[in-house]
């Protein structure tokens, strides 16, 4: 039964800190950045990781494979941006650097580009 009472102890926990972060957010006291600024900021990492894969390639695959967990990156022809990348990435919610030893919270995220900003639906 000790296992059970773990888990109840952590759900509890988790509860506790939605409430925080529902209350927070609520208040006002947390900024929820625009889309515009999260894919601007998407940019930025995709142009940071484009030049380390220049610079030394293996610190540039090993990051790129954490943040896979074992997925693959698939890439496709593309008319409008000559191809396009498409996978699935897992992206810890921390601070830390990838591969640095997330907390174990993810987010998902599922996002196709090319070199160029993506366009489709708009």
């Amino acid at each position: 039964m000790g296992g059970l009472d773990a888990v109840q102890r952590k759900l509890e926990a988790l509860e506790t800190e939605k409430r925080e972060i529902v209350a927070r957010v609520e208040s006002g006291s947390v900024e929820i950045p625009s889309v515009d600024a999260i894919a601007a900021r998407v940019r930025h990492h995709v142009e940071r990781f484009q030049a380390v894969f220049a610079e030394s390639p293996d610190p540039g695959r090993s990051a790129l494979r954490s943040l896979l967990d074992g997925d693959r990156m698939r890439v496709y022809a593309d008319a409008a941006q000559d191809f396009r990348v498409e996978g699935m990435i897992y992206l810890p919610l921390t601070n830390e650097p990838p591969g640095a030893g997330a907390s174990g919270r993810f987010d998902c995220v599922v996002a196709g580009v090319g070199f160029e900003p993506t366009t489709s639906g708009l």
